[in-house]
């Protein structure tokens, strides 16, 4: 198939993140057109400006899609703004749009409390690619589950996971001494990682509870242990002087191979935790909340990763796995071994085309989607 994708982004192709990972997996056995950018938009919750300079690349977008269109047979499209544009293409070319949903919009709100504004637009949006969008691909069956409830066609909602790309972490220095050594950390202490940028409210409320509660609560126990915390944003005041702040790292998976255990207490009702998938690629072990299973629900507590069902929990969790490396390594190796047997490449490309042949064979029809 010859697939024009919106955005075709080649900033961060070496990463595990959902556009490059989408564009991996569409590259195998298909051709991709689109229009490059270098950077990304937005960075957390975007100001006017952002939005000013979506609106002009969606247009130079919209008119690429109308230039080209005996290049392409279908419009694939990262997230809800990206489809707004990519259904006004079908609407003139009459090729079928497909959304990808990087999680659940409606909870997406919930979470972040966007401005009014944005919150309307988002509305007006889900309107528009709930009515015309082709197909919808979402991240796991929890997410697919909530879409159906919301009102879309089961028939339209396709489950099709992220999935690892080993490579980035195999690349990595196997010898974790010479790593630490190489990044200016402790060889001997005892490292915890949590990643993610922190102007995602999510994320600081996560880099908020660590400084105030799980730092103090692990170093009375555990004298001397740190913990990395990557990604730009705002930093907790007062810093724990436990915590060492990275800032952005050009490859973030040289940190989650240093470090011992990687951390996310995050509440995750939708999608899929990145941070927890690229710790578990590198044989690195996780803990993590319960909600964390609805985007990878293959998550076995003890025996993959440590599971926790409330913040005390993660906390005692954490310190067990420090105390106990041998078994937090195989725990770590088992995870590996789950993204392999679970997240096999092959299928789950052949099942991604398959859903896109079917989307081009069925005539383009108005209605609920």
């Amino acid at each position: 198939m010859r697939i024009l994708f919106v955005p075709f982004d080649n900033f961060h192709l070496n990463s595990n993140e959902h556009v490059p990972d989408r564009i991996h997996l569409l590259a195998g056995k298909n051709k991709l057109i689109g229009v490059r950018r270098e950077v990304n938009f937005t960075r957390g919750m975007p100001g006017l400006s952002a939005y000013v300079r979506f609106f002009a690349y969606s247009v130079r977008v919209f008119a690429y899609g109308l230039k080209h269109r005996k290049e392409y047979d279908l419009i694939y499209c990262f997230e809800l703004g990206y489809t707004v544009v990519g259904v006004a293409i079908s609407a003139f070319t009459g090729k079928p749009c497909v959304r990808d949903c990087a999680g659940v919009p409606w909870e997406w709100v919930q979470r972040v409390k966007p401005p009014l504004f944005l919150r309307a637009a988002i509305a007006l949006s889900e309107k528009i690619a709930k009515r015309f969008a082709r197909i919808h691909i979402v991240l796991s069956d929890a997410d697919a589950k909530a879409y159906i409830e919301h009102g879309y066609n089961p028939d339209k909602v396709v489950s099709i996971p992220l999935l690892a790309d080993f490579y980035l972490p195999d690349n990595i220095i196997a010898d974790k001494a010479k790593l630490r050594k190489q990044l200016n950390l402790d060889v001997k202490s005892r490292i915890l990682i949590f990643t993610g940028q922190r102007a995602y409210p999510p994320n600081m409320e996560a880099a908020e509870w660590i400084n105030r509660t799980l730092a103090p609560a692990v170093n009375e126990r555990l004298p001397g242990t740190i913990i990395l915390m990557t990604g730009k944003g705002e930093k907790p005041v007062p810093i724990h002087p436990s915590i060492v702040y990275t800032g952005f790292v050009p490859n973030f998976f040289e940190y989650i191979c240093a470090a011992d255990v990687l951390i996310a207490p995050i509440e995750m009702p939708s999608g899929r935790l990145t941070k927890v998938f690229d710790s578990l690629a590198s044989s690195i072990p996780n803990v993590v909340l319960e909600s964390a299973t609805n985007g990878i629900p293959e998550l076995k507590d003890g025996e993959n990763a440590m599971i926790a069902k409330d913040r005390a929990e993660f906390i005692e969790k954490t310190v067990y796995l420090l105390e106990h490396p041998s078994e937090a390594r195989e725990i770590g190796v088992r995870g590996r071994k789950m993204l392999e047997e679970h997240y096999n490449w092959d299928y789950w490309e052949d099942k991604l085309n398959q859903a896109l042949e079917t989307c081009l064979k069925s005539k383009t029809k108005k209605g609920r989607s």
